[in-house]
């Protein structure tokens, strides 16, 4: 078979569902699926679940689900739990039985363990689209139910503190915020837009990266936490440049360069150097200024770098 052929049927295969690709692989219908397409399912499978599951232990577990959706049908819920849990511990990495019990808890009301459910089965198999479709449906309502919550007004008297430069204020209600905040990705990027404001960017930052890994689509909050490491990095090279700095209990002067024994000290203990310490304000904070050529780890301009130069020497001239 041509190497062509092969790359065409794993993209078409990959483009499947988990449980579609274990069904095909436990029926072992060799009339339909040839050996190459049997290989690339069990690759596929290995790479999505780890493992690939015994063939009884699955059909136990099926067996269970199914029984819970039943239960479910009959609105019949705490047997229906009973049955998802007995799945969940026959196969503990298996998306459909968090999916199925993450339903249950949103029909009992119990929003949080539903989401989190949810979560978990897009963990397992980001390709499950009933989960996906279930989790951001119950995003709403967390949301909704957010809108109304004690929660969201501290976090709204903390931003008007936060403008009103109260900041010790804003952040003792951002402390009363936390002990109720919910596991939405929304409640998380607000608290650390409210933070940032505030001037605690680490704590912003800490914020933005739960409210990703609450919802990894969430890309507004991506773009937040992008924008808030620019920030925290620029202004910890500003705070540092004015005198001597700490780092790693070491001492080092930033209107100086590492001498060779420090710079082997660093390297010996898998240290870090920071790119600040090769280069001065201009070229740490601004794009396209000279400096970028001896960074840690590079031996010249990459191609973006070379626009950036370009951009910044076009700019000036104008």
């Amino acid at each position: 078979m041509s190497r062509n052929l092969r790359e065409k049927i794993y993209n078409n295969l990959q483009l499947r569902e988990t449980e579609d690709l274990l069904n095909i692989w436990h029926n072992g219908d060799t009339t339909e699926w040839d050996d190459v397409a049997f290989e690339i399912i069990k690759e596929l499978l290995i790479e999505r679940l780890g493992t690939i599951p015994d063939p009884q232990i699955r059909r136990e577990t099926l067996l269970s689900l199914n029984k819970a959706n039943s239960y479910f049908q009959k609105d019949e819920l705490e047997l229906a739990l009973q049955e998802c849990e007995l799945a969940i511990q026959m196969m503990p990495d298996f998306a459909l039985s968090f999916n199925c019990r993450g339903e249950i808890y949103d029909e009992m009301g119990r929003l949080e363990n539903a989401i989190a459910d949810y979560q978990k089965a897009i963990h397992l198999d980001p390709e499950l689209r009933d989960a996906w479709e279930n989790m951001i449906s119950v995003e709403k309502d967390i949301e909704e139910e957010f809108q109304q919550s004690i929660t969201k007004q501290y976090l709204d008297q903390a931003l008007e503190y936060a403008y009103e430069d109260e900041l010790e204020m804003a952040l003792e209600q951002c402390e009363l915020a936390k002990s109720n905040m919910p596991r939405i990705a929304a409640a998380h990027n607000y608290l650390g837009m409210i933070l940032e404001e505030a001037g605690q960017l680490e704590l912003a930052i800490i914020s933005y990266s739960k409210a990703v890994e609450l919802n990894p689509q969430f890309y507004r909050a991506w773009n937040n936490l992008s924008n808030a490491k620019v920030r925290y990095e620029e202004e910890f090279y500003l705070d540092i440049s004015s005198g001597k700095i700490i780092f790693e209990q070491v001492a080092f002067d930033i209107n100086t360069e590492l001498d060779e024994t420090q710079y082997k000290e660093w390297v010996e203990n898998n240290n870090p150097v920071p790119g600040w310490v090769y280069l001065n304000a201009q070229s740490f904070l601004i794009k396209g200024w000279a400096g970028h050529r001896i960074r840690p780890g590079r031996s010249g301009y990459d191609p973006l770098e070379t626009d950036f130069e370009n951009a910044h020497i076009e700019g000036v001239i104008f």
